[in-house]
């Protein structure tokens, strides 16, 4: 995608799990409600559905891909978009952060946030925290890079610091992944009952 490498047969499985089992590994062994934002492909789903959750709910945009990833992506997917808890919307993030229905876990898989959309991806990271219960996880992908962090994956870090603040638990970590070049970037937010007080204005 505009001319990037988004995932790849020889280790989409090592981008997938870096990106889910450690947010859902700091959860109770019921795992509850998770929102999965992007992830077309499906396999976010299919590593969420290893920890048996009650229900998935993603969004992604892209009709046509969905559809042919159901069926023409099984290999990878391991027909999550069959299972009967997940639910797919084929809608923009941005419709899913006005549905005010709440998550103990989500997952953005969108895209590798640049300087001119910057600003935006930090929005639907606020709007995800929102949308958390207490005691909830976030894990996002911020980009990736040959040697470590962006200037724009350590500005989102920052800027979620700067907003939630001490009590919001922020872990930026990395993964290498071999088709990339370099390491996966992520953030890891897990948020408090005061946090959500801040985020929400309730």
């Amino acid at each position: 995608m505009d001319g990037t490498v988004q995932s790849s047969q020889m280790d989409e499985g090592l981008y997938h799990e870096a990106l889910v089992i450690p947010a859902l590994s700091a959860l109770p062994e019921n795992i509850g409600d998770v929102l999965i934002l992007g992830g077309g492909e499906g396999c976010v789903a299919r590593e969420v559905l290893k920890y048996r959750p009650t229900s998935i709910t993603q969004y992604d945009y892209d009709e046509e891909f969905i559809r042919w990833a159901r069926h023409g992506l099984v290999h990878w997917n391991a027909g999550s978009y069959m299972n009967e808890c997940v639910k797919v919307h084929t809608e923009s993030a941005d419709v899913a952060l006005h549905d005010p229905a709440k998550y103990n876990a989500i997952f953005v898989d969108l895209f590798d946030p640049d300087v001119s959309s910057v600003d935006w991806f930090c929005n639907v990271l606020f709007g995800c925290v929102a949308k958390l219960r207490a005691g909830g996880v976030l894990a996002a992908y911020i980009g990736d890079s040959p040697r470590g962090p962006t200037d724009v994956g350590v500005d989102i870090v920052l800027r979620l610091e700067k907003a939630l603040g001490d009590d919001a638990h922020i872990l930026p970590y990395r993964f290498y992944i071999p088709s990339f070049y370099g390491e996966a970037c992520f953030v890891f937010v897990s948020v408090t009952g005061s946090v959500l007080a801040i985020v929400t204005g309730k």
